[in-house]
């Protein structure tokens, strides 16, 4: 028997803190289905026109799933985009990545 077969049977959400103290760090939330977390950071520094390593994360999310997760990027842009099906919605700045 097989329980699951599609991303969409394996969702993983990742809970935004309450955080919002002003910073140089902007916090988004990334949604994203068939990218797994490191390539989905690839995508997102290339359109933002920045080396990966001014992006956070907090562990890795599966490709073969739909994921929600916090990123961070030093000095992001305060504003939600998207790239190649990669959902990045901006929700706050902090001081901490």
């Amino acid at each position: 028997m097989i329980i699951k077969q599609i991303p969409e049977d394996f969702i993983v959400r990742e809970v935004p803190l309450d955080r919002k103290a002003e910073g140089n760090y902007s916090i988004y939330l990334m949604k994203k289905k068939g990218y797994n977390t490191h390539d989905a950071v690839l995508k997102v520094a290339k359109f933002l026109k920045i080396d990966s390593k001014f992006i956070g994360v907090a562990g890795n999310k599966d490709k073969i799933a739909v994921t929600s997760q916090l990123i961070s990027v030093k000095r992001g842009p305060q504003k939600s985009f998207s790239v190649d099906g990669i959902d990045v919605e901006y929700l706050y700045s902090s001081c901490d990545p």
